[in-house]
């Protein structure tokens, strides 16, 4: 298997695995287990890598810096220029999205995101926030992993017995699935066991084993085996079809709970390792698929994609927010077409330049040393590739180099070996002599070949005039690149200056929680002195009274029979709620839960301050079931009338809870009535904050929210209360 052929069917693993991701952040609710394409791109990883180690392994050593640099050559470069871009674009895009951004920009840049946001404890507002940088966990969790690797592969290599080394990435792999599986807590954030490098290595672990594993079997099937192994050999697409189908079917079903974290990434793991052996053999008909050239070439250049997509989109949700009711189809389109010219740009002007320094530094300084005759790994490619196509190939052959680069498997010697390369990926051992070509001398971009450490021509055209421009040529580009870096490093730090510690939405809710404390404390006052004018009173003019008050709450709404409960979309309404609705006490907090409304409706029932009129606003934060309205009125007793407000936002939960609303008004026609905040609101989404869940306030949203509970109340009291 040649080196072009056989990995473009991992490109396409690649690619596939990126989309999922894309349609996952792009449209949650589209693909909820999209994030599966993490997974998949780890396992690729730790497979790659680990087999260039091996590689290595077997030909001059690790060779440790080398490994590293370019590992970080491939890694840093793409990283820096994106963050710096993106943050100073959220300058003048969106300044919400610089919301600590100088700790987290610092946290990508280091490779320590993941840790930075799990020890930051990724508090409601960050979470509010649109986070610009928050996929890169991904990047920074690979690196932490890349830089343990090397040292894990020699030192199972220099004290394991050769058939028990696949077992120690096994068995660690096993011990970081069984971490996150005892870690996760249902019904949690699960930030912790997601992003923590000892909880979620075992994709990358697993990549490991699979090429140790590889690596180790023979190049070719013996040859009383011969019949057992074809079979296995056919069977291995079908097992590749099935893997594939396997995790098409968690990217769709599973979501962000415990049917991923205990149990779905792990099988995700599995069914990518099934997917990768069966697919990437010469005889795999599963490559006709993943060879396809659009879906290679997203593999191709995944990492760049990856990096530009997610924080193009955030970009344009700030700079159109009004595309996001009934256009997100232009949103999607626009941010896909940025990155791909972002990507393209990246990857012609940074990452393979960057790539490219490196490998000259180390070309260079191989050059002036004797090389081995055993042949080395390039680009992550080598023996367990090499014993895994012996397995696909006929017993007696052995390969040759075609003229076109690719391997080719002929009629072979008594001997039967097989043995598999390319020029560009694995170099063969080197002649005692050099020879000299009769071919014509072409030139050549690369100074030094890395298969054979041996310089190649190069033909100028004169050696005055060329020098020149080639000299002319680098300083133009050296120029264009420091300007670059330049308006980079200032838009960066112009943007850091200008960054605000709170979100809008932020910095308005918590306005509005510090006028309901205060209106809560007068609400208090004044019910306690009420409480006392109509005990009073009560004995001389209770009929007449009742009487004025029913006919009073006919046509409107008197705030001092009302008590709302709710989480922060209330919050930020209270205001208007408190205008349109004098008198009325609103309990709502960021973050509240369903769960904790029975508790403060009890205590508010102890103290004599609850009310006739319940508001129940509590459908963002998690489901809700018809079981928690019941024991809301429960808790509330007879005499009280529920006006349940039902949600509005791309969270998977508020359907469920809307529905339960609905069930539950249904069944307690007489004591209950839904506000439909959900279908009101909908064609209104510019009267949003830029998280699609929160009203602006003060304004037209949170207006709109009173007034829904005011004619709520005012359509039960016309069906229920007589004159």
């Amino acid at each position: 298997m040649a080196n072009g052929k056989r990995f473009a069917s991992i490109d396409g693993i690649k690619g596939l695995a990126l989309i999922a991701v894309i349609v996952y952040h792009f449209s949650t609710p589209s693909l909820g287990g999209g994030f599966i394409g993490v997974e998949v791109l780890f396992v690729i990883s730790g497979l790659l890598t680990t087999s260039s180690l091996l590689r290595g392994l077997d030909g001059d050593g690790l060779a440790l810096g080398r490994f590293y640099m370019r590992r970080l050559a491939r890694l840093l470069p793409a990283l820096l220029v994106m963050t710096l871009a993106v943050v100073a674009a959220g300058r003048f895009i969106d300044t919400d999205t610089l919301v600590g951004i100088r700790g987290q920009s610092i946290a990508a840049m280091t490779f320590s995101y993941n840790w930075y946001d799990i020890v930051s404890g990724g508090s409601y507002f960050a979470n509010a926030a649109p986070q610009l940088l928050r996929h890169v966990w991904y990047v920074a969790l690979l690196a932490q992993f890349l830089l343990v690797l090397p040292l894990l592969v020699a030192v199972v290599h220099r004290i394991a017995p050769k058939p028990l080394r696949p077992f120690v990435p096994a068995l660690l792999a096993v011990a970081s699935a069984v971490a996150m599986w005892i870690m996760y807590v249902p019904g949690t954030d699960p930030t912790r066991v997601y992003f923590g490098t000892d909880t979620h290595a075992f994709g990358l672990l697993a990549g490991a084993t699979a090429a140790w594993v590889l690596h180790d079997l023979p190049e070719r099937a013996p040859s009383g085996d011969a019949g057992r192994h074809g079979i296995i050999a056919r069977m291995l697409p079908w097992a590749a079809t099935v893997a594939l189908c396997g995790l098409i079917a968690l990217a769709v079903l599973i979501r962000q709970d415990q049917s991923a974290f205990r149990g779905g990434l792990i099988a995700a793991a599995l069914l990518t390792l099934v997917l990768l052996i069966g697919s990437i053999g010469e005889d795999s008909w599963m490559r006709g698929l993943l060879e396809w050239r659009p879906l290679a070439l997203i593999g191709k250049y995944s990492y760049g994609i990856y990096l530009w997509h997610w924080p193009l989109f955030v970009l344009l949700q700030g700079a159109f927010p009004q595309w996001r009711a009934g256009m997100q189809w232009a949103l999607w389109s626009l941010a896909l077409a940025l990155t791909v010219m972002f990507t393209a740009l990246s990857w012609r002007f940074v990452e393979r330049p960057a790539a490219r320094i490196v490998d000259g530094l180390f070309s260079a300084r191989t050059a002036r040393r004797p090389r081995t005759a055993a042949p080395r790994m390039v680009s992550g490619q080598g023996t367990s590739a090499a014993a895994y196509a012996g397995w696909h190939s006929a017993p007696n052959a052995h390969s040759a180099q075609r003229g076109d680069g690719h391997a080719v498997v002929v009629p072979g010697n008594a001997s039967g070996g097989v043995f598999v390369g390319a020029a560009s990926g694995i170099a063969q051992p080197a002649p005692s002599q050099p020879q000299m070509s009769t071919a014509p001398i072409r030139r050549s971009s690369a100074p030094m070949s890395e298969a054979s450490g041996i310089a190649k021509p190069t033909l100028y055209r004169s050696a005055q005039g060329s020098q020149r421009f080639n000299t002319m040529g680098m300083a133009v580009n050296a120029l264009v690149a420091v300007v670059v870096a330049v308006l980079l490093c200032v838009g960066y730090g112009t943007a850091l200056a200008a960054a605000p510690a709170k979100t809008k939405l932020q910095i308005s809710l918590e306005a509005q929680q510090a006028r309901m404390a205060a209106q809560q404390k007068e609400n208090a006052r004044r019910a306690a002195e009420q409480a006392a004018e109509r005990k009073r009173q009560q004995e001389q003019a209770a009929a007449q009274a009742d009487a004025q008050r029913k006919a009073a709450q006919a046509a409107t709404v008197d705030g001092t029979q009302v008590t709302a409960i709710g989480d922060s979309v209330m919050l930020d309404a209270s205001d208007a709620m408190s205008k349109l609705m004098p008198g009325v006490n609103v309990d709502a907090e960021v973050s509240r839960s369903v769960l904790v409304a029975p508790g403060i409706i009890s205590q508010l029932k102890a103290s004599g301050q609850l009310r006739k009129y319940i508001v129940i606003g509590l459908n963002t934060n998690g489901a809700v079931t018809v079981a928690d309205f019941e024991a809301i009125a429960n808790a509330a007793g007879e005499g009280h009338v529920l006006i349940i407000v039902n949600g509005y936002g791309d969270r998977t939960w508020i359907p469920v809870g809307n529905q339960a609303a609905s069930d539950y008004v249904k069944a307690h026609k007489d004591s209950a009535v839904l506000v439909d905040w959900n279908t009101a609101i909908a064609p209104h989404l510019d009267w949003l904050y830029s998280d699609g869940i929160h009203p602006v306030a003060p304004g037209p949203g949170a207006d709109l929210y009173a007034q829904q509970v005011h004619d709520a109340i005012v359509s039960w009291q016309k069906q229920h209360v007589s004159d």
